[in-house]
Formats: C-alpha cells, sequence, structure tokens
C-alpha cells in the first residue's frame, strides 16, 4: 500500500525570514509583506527549492503563529487544510473555517481570557512606569482572547530579556507557558499549541494511515513535529542554537 504524505510545515525562519537574518543577498525573492504591501519577509534558492520537493512528495499544510491576516499576507499557494494562530485557527481542506474547532477555542479561550487580561494589565502598568522599550498585547481572533505578546519597539532587546526573566521567575503565571524567539515574548495558554490543531487536523481531515512529515524552527514547533513520522529541521534554527549545538555536537 502506498502512503499519502502529508508536511505540516512552519513559515517564519522556516520557509523564509526578514531580510535581517538572510545570510546572502543573492536569489531572495519576496514573499511575506506588510499591511501597505512592504515586501518583508524573502525565500533564499535553496528554500523554494525544499519548498517545491516537498510538493513534489506529498500535501503542504501550512502550520504557523500567524494570525490569518499575516498569513494572508503570505504569497505562497498551499491548497489543502491551513494551521494558524499557534493552533488556534483551522483552515478546512475546502477553505473554510472549521466550526468544530473554532467552538473548542471559544470555551478553551473564555477560561484564560481573566489571567491575559490581568497580566497585560500587570505589564503595562510596568512599561509605563518604567518606560520600557516595550509594546505589549493580546493577540486573538474572532473577538477571542488567545495569548499575550511582547515585543521590543526598537530592537533592543535588554528590557525584553528583563521581562522573560521576571515572567519565568513570577508564580502569577502559573498555567501559562513562556516562549521566547528573538524579539517576540509569548506567553500562552496549556490550550493554545500547534500539537492539538495538528492532532485535529489528522483526525478530522486527513487519512488514518499516511506518511506525516514535521517541519520546523522553533522549540515550539516541536511538540507537533514529535508527532508526526520525520522531523526536518532548518540548519539555522533555533532548535539548533538551543537543542542541538554543544560540545558533544560540534
Amino acid at each position: 500500500m502506498k502512503l499519502s504524505t502529508y508536511v505540516f510545515v512552519d513559515l517564519d525562519d522556516t520557509l523564509f525570514q526578514t531580510l535581517g537574518k538572510c545570510t546572502s543577498k543573492d536569489w531572495l525573492e519576496p514573499v511575506g509583506f506588510l499591511k501597505d504591501g512592504t515586501p518583508l519577509s524573502f525565500s533564499n534558492e535553496r528554500q523554494r527549492a525544499f519548498l517545491d520537493a516537498m510538493r513534489a512528495i506529498g500535501t503542504v499544510i501550512p502550520t504557523t503563529a500567524r494570525d490569518l491576516d499575516a498569513l494572508g499576507r503570505v504569497k505562497l499557494e498551499f491548497s489543502h487544510a491551513k494551521i494558524a494562530a499557534h493552533g488556534a485557527v483551522v483552515i478546512a481542506p475546502d477553505g473554510t473555517m472549521d466550526a468544530r474547532w473554532a467552538a473548542k477555542v471559544q470555551e478553551w479561550s473564555e477560561g484564560t481570557r481573566p489571567l491575559l487580561e490581568g497580566l497585560l494589565e500587570r505589564t503595562l502598568r510596568e512599561v509605563e512606569s518604567r518606560d520600557l522599550d516595550l509594546r505589549v498585547r493580546l493577540v486573538g481572533e474572532h473577538g477571542q482572547t488567545h495569548y499575550f505578546l511582547a515585543k521590543s519597539k526598537t530592537g533592543e532587546l535588554s528590557d525584553l530579556d528583563a521581562l522573560e526573566r521576571q515572567f519565568l521567575a513570577d508564580g502569577e503565571n502559573a498555567g501559562l507557558r513562556v516562549h521566547r524567539n528573538g524579539n517576540n515574548l509569548a506567553l500562552l495558554p496549556a490550550w493554545l499549541g500547534k500539537e492539538f490543531a495538528v492532532g485535529w487536523v489528522k483526525e478530522h481531515h486527513l487519512p488514518r494511515e499516511a506518511l506525516f512529515l514535521g517541519v520546523g524552527d522553533s522549540l515550539t514547533d516541536l511538540p507537533y513535529m514529535r508527532s508526526c513520522d520525520f522531523l526536518v529541521i532548518p540548519a539555522r534554527s533555533q532548535i539548533v542554537r538551543e537543542r542541538l549545538d554543544g560540545p558533544a555536537n560540534g
């Protein structure tokens, strides 16, 4: 029996990245854009070849932290299911919102909204009183509140580093997972994760017997990647830097 292949693939820093993260300016193509149409993210020749190779062997399913608006500004074609907003949003293979998944997320998000709103209020007070170089907000879709996000306004990361250390030591944030990748510091509720959406898509939208590949660069990608048959990791990635680099692997 020949198995169909499905590739769950992260987008940012896997299939493309911002210009500052590119190692070479040759053969770059813009694929991610700001709301005003300004190019923001670029793919290189090897990333495009990798995506072509994945498409040649199976069906590629984007599995991204981007919300639907940001995903819509990625100029890559995906013809099957889509997973967005850290897994809070599932788009079915026919292009419609998965209503059953959305109903579950609605229930879960209502349960964690007070915790996230309290976190935002406390952090805003500290940012304003200490004039910190931070922009903080709650992120969600369709009136839901999914997670907390902090970023440096200037790209200078010392205030963000200090906030991360504070969150890791703060018992008031029990029940929230701290995730840091570059200029993004997110606190995610326990119910929110790409791995849960990947499991849902497998169960409800894909054949039971299939070959699954998980592709990603971030530590938060590892849970869904581990649920697949094979893991594929970019050489320049958070996973390699924080889990694979070191004397034993040098």
